[in-house]
């Protein structure tokens, strides 16, 4: 078997830049679709929790449930504020 097909096509490993990825959810007929997240080819998904801009290389898109899974009842309800879920992320940025 060769390197290639261990580590998977490449559509699979390069990824997709911001450009690539608006332009591939703009040609979804209805823009009102949620968008969702999964790591294991949609068997599981979450939401989109945040847009992070990280060490000025990468766009990551997050999920923050377990940040609030031990908040109290309702604070996962509300969008963090600058000075809760931003504090700790270092050289991240929001977007």
């Amino acid at each position: 078997m060769s390197s290639r097909q261990q580590e998977g096509p490449e559509w699979v490993t390069r990824g997709k830049t911001i450009r690539q990825l608006i332009q591939e959810l703009r040609s979804f007929e209805n823009q009102d679709l949620e968008v969702r997240l999964s790591l294991d080819d949609g068997d599981t998904h979450a939401a989109i929790s945040l847009v992070a801009k990280i060490d000025d290389t990468y766009c990551v898109l997050m999920n923050s449930a377990s940040k609030f899974a031990l908040a109290p009842a309702g604070a996962s309800d509300q969008e963090p504020g600058p000075s809760d879920a931003w504090g700790d992320l270092g050289p991240r940025e929001r977007v």
